[in-house]
């Protein structure tokens, strides 16, 4: 990151490297290098109002991936988006998987 401090930046939509990672369907590897970079990318939302968390739902992410990040920021867990809906709303809708649902209703904290 010291050679390019622009990457632990939001581009002009509010989209973080870790949120494009997130969309693009990247590897919990990347996902984790990216993390380990800017741990508070996490936490940050896009311009729709969307953490990582979301995002990775909506496209569908791997169980490791949303593990991940849930480590990371647990509370992403109730974070909704611009139109109110939790990371379960859109796992449910895209059709996550049944461990990827039962992780993110495992870690509603009602």
């Amino acid at each position: 990151m010291h050679t390019w401090p622009d990457a632990a930046k939001a581009n002009k939509w509010g989209n973080t490297p870790l949120h494009d990672a997130c969309y693009s369907g990247a590897s919990s590897d990347t996902i984790s290098l990216l993390v380990a970079t800017w741990p508070d990318a996490a936490k940050e939302r896009s311009g729709m109002k969307e953490t990582s968390l979301y995002t990775a739902c909506k496209r569908g992410a791997s169980l490791d991936t949303i593990s991940l990040l849930l480590g990371i920021w647990p509370e992403a867990i109730e974070e909704k988006n611009f139109v109110n809906n939790l990371p379960l709303h859109v796992a449910c809708r895209k059709k996550a998987s049944l461990d990827v649902i039962s992780l993110l209703v495992g870690n509603r904290h009602d």
